[in-house]
């Protein structure tokens, strides 16, 4: 009670430094204290309560962990509140799987921008326009979330991670009768031209050819193209892209046809123009 008296009074004064201060020392003590929510919405309501708190989250608090995991019920503005604060505070204190439950409510809200922004802080590999283009992170033991790779789970698709760790690919192949969305990644891309590029290894190339590509608004097989392959590179396949306003969030879909299989790795997503 002598915390947050003292927090009470900081704010009243628009002290928000010393707000920070005793809101850290209240939350070292009791990280799920009742009052929690209500005192830390109140100290990064502005923004100078949020560099301060920013800067007793640079020092890594227990409780740092949970403001960012309990945020299922929270309202809209609290939980931007608390997005805002992982943008100020940069990469360190928060590993991939700790963000992974605020980018999925930020996607539960429609805020897809700023749940690609969390994403990306967090999670290793996640500077480029695709996460993970090696496969590297791929966990086949969880179930997908926010920007991960999604595999298929259909009976007629096969899917093997090959290798390890730092040199992974995936292996494909469909034993239907149909060509599958094996592999797909949600995106979230600014208009423009994009080039996307990917390997095959190991891969004869007329059976690399049954595997195509679509990014849109939707996984359409209409939509889907072959890749061209690239002049003194084997193996390495490109295709273009133009992206408009026509939606927010997209989907990058590598569809499969049947009975080719093929070694997908190394996928990339550049900004032409």
């Amino acid at each position: 009670m002598t915390q947050i008296y003292w927090l009470d009074q900081a704010l009243q004064d628009e002290n928000y430094k010393v707000a920070a201060e005793r809101l850290d020392a209240l939350l070292r003590q009791a990280p799920t204290d009742e009052n929690r929510d209500r005192l830390l919405a109140a100290v990064a309501a502005t923004e100078a309560g949020r560099n301060a708190l920013s800067d007793r989250l640079k020092l890594s608090p227990a409780w740092g962990r949970t403001i960012v995991t309990t945020v299922s019920d929270l309202p809209a503005d609290q939980v931007l509140q608390r997005t805002d604060l992982m943008r100020r505070t940069g990469k360190g204190v928060w590993d991939c799987p700790t963000s992974e439950l605020i980018t999925q409510r930020l996607i539960k809200l429609d805020m897809i921008p700023e749940a690609q922004a969390v994403w990306q802080l967090n999670c290793e590999t996640s500077g480029a326009l695709i996460y993970d283009g090696g496969f590297d992170h791929l966990d086949t033991l969880r179930e997908a979330t926010a920007f991960d790779w999604k595999l298929s789970n259909r009976g007629d698709a096969e899917i093997t991670i090959v290798g390890d760790a730092g040199h992974r690919s995936l292996a494909l192949e469909v034993t239907g009768s149909a060509s599958l969305p094996i592999v797909q990644q949600t995106v979230v891309l600014k208009p423009g031209r994009y080039q996307l590029r990917w390997r095959t290894p190991g891969t004869d190339p007329s059976q690399a050819r049954a595997l195509q590509v679509s990014l849109a608004c939707d996984a359409d097989l209409g939509k889907a193209l072959a890749g061209q392959a690239i002049d003194r590179q084997p193996g390495v396949w490109r295709q273009e892209f133009v992206v408009n306003d026509q939606c927010e969030v997209r989907f990058l879909t590598f569809w499969l046809a049947p009975r080719a299989p093929v070694r997908l790795d190394d996928v990339s997503l550049l900004l032409v123009r």
